[in-house]
């Protein structure tokens, strides 16, 4: 990525911390999943995933679509800063969801650390979902996830909701 093209993504990266300064933060309890006609079965979650050299990418993407409840309302995002020899972190076939999987490709000789990945996931992969999921490249999930965090998101009071 060049000088000029990292100086366009500043502006989004400070977006993303004047969000996060006026947001509110929650650590709602889970209470065993979401209820059936709750809210969170409503609405379409974007999980960014910024994955530097990491082989267990594929299988978080995996797993985070077969335990989802709702798995056709989640759009991964994922920045692959690989280097050419990295044919470990694509074994699986991910190829039923790969309409729902959109990737950004950069040499990880030009990676900058995980918060100018993410920020290319929001500036590049990001379509205004109604839901913004950031999670590491080397997780595995519960099942219901999608439904369990959208419950423990509506539990919380405020303009601007995080959970942490």
């Amino acid at each position: 990525v060049s000088q000029p093209a990292r100086r366009h993504l500043l502006p989004a990266v400070r977006l993303l911390v004047a969000m996060a300064a006026s947001a509110t933060v929650c650590t709602a309890s889970h209470g065993g999943g979401a209820k059936a006609g709750s809210s969170a079965s409503v609405g379409s979650i974007f999980v960014s995933v910024a994955s530097y050299r990491d082989n267990q990418c594929q299988y978080t993407i995996q797993d985070l679509f077969q335990k989802a409840r709702h798995p056709e309302r989640v759009v991964v995002g994922v920045c692959f800063q690989v280097a050419p020899e990295d044919d470990d972190s694509f074994l699986l076939d991910l190829g039923q969801w790969s309409g729902q999987i959109r990737t950004y490709f950069i040499s990880h000789t030009e990676a900058m650390g995980p918060c100018y990945a993410r920020a290319l996931i929001h500036q590049h992969l990001f379509k205004d979902e109604d839901y913004y999921f950031q999670i590491d490249s080397h997780m595995r999930f519960v099942r219901d996830w999608d439904a369990a965090c959208l419950d423990q998101l509506h539990e919380c009071h405020g303009p601007k909701p995080i959970l942490t």
